[in-house]
């Protein structure tokens, strides 16, 4: 198993809409698929950010290429970006 925390962020005009961390949870997970082998996600609000943490059966499992995808596939998450 492996844990991965990252942050994901509103740019200006995602701002304008408010995302709870239960509605992110939410569209990440619509966002999985059996090859990603991940089991668990949790979301918490922070200052201007959300703040994920992603549990994946494998360590293969890439964090930050699940979360672009999810941004780029969900509409409610357009405008979002991943926090280096």
């Amino acid at each position: 198993m492996h844990w991965v925390n990252l942050a994901i962020a509103p740019g200006l005009e995602a701002r304008l809409r408010s995302l709870t961390s239960a509605r992110a949870v939410e569209l990440l997970r619509r966002t999985a698929v059996d090859g990603d082998q991940l089991e668990h996600i949790s979301a918490r609000a922070g200052p201007d950010r959300l703040h994920v943490g992603l549990f994946f059966r494998t360590p293969s499992g890439n964090a930050r290429d699940f979360c672009r995808r999810a941004l780029a596939t969900q509409p409610e998450l357009a405008g979002w970006h991943v926090v280096d």
